[in-house]
């Protein structure tokens, strides 16, 4: 993967880059821990530039969000594996060769991935069927009743 480059931090277009900013909302109930979000363009120009993306920009910002969510996971899950199953990992794979961090990337990415589908099985139903609420209610077309 490369690197990002320079205009990730110049909001607009740039050169051969163009740059939104997507706002995420996070709630937290305080007692027992209940978390929402919402997510939405920063202001009305990158809402602007994103409709000339394809897609209007849903595919770019769906991918965009994910890796975000993907990177956030795997530091947080990193910081749960160092402290509660392997403390010295990190001490490892700094001191092993090319070959042996592959192996120990592979392994943390295995339990990574893992992780994430129990979230996904966890959290899928009550999400897409919040998804299809949200789309039933701003759909146009044939009801289907008589």
């Amino acid at each position: 993967m490369s690197s990002a480059p320079a205009q990730i931090n110049k909001k607009g277009s740039d050169g051969d880059f163009d740059t939104i900013v997507v706002e995420i909302k996070i709630c937290r109930h305080r007692k027992d821990g209940t978390v929402w979000s919402v997510h939405d363009f920063q202001g009305d120009e990158d809402q602007d530039l994103a409709s000339k993306w394809p897609v209007r920009g849903t595919q770019t910002i769906n991918a965009a969000l994910n890796l975000e969510a993907l990177r956030r996971s795997a530091f947080t899950f990193m910081l749960s594996y160092l402290s509660n199953t392997d403390p010295d990992f990190l001490s490892t794979y700094r001191d092993s060769d090319e070959e042996k961090r592959k192996e120990m990337g592979a392994k943390i990415a295995g339990l990574l991935e893992a992780s994430l589908a129990q979230s996904a099985k966890r959290m899928g139903q009550s999400v897409v069927s919040e998804v299809l609420s949200m789309m039933a209610d701003q759909f146009s077309g044939p009801s289907g009743v008589d």
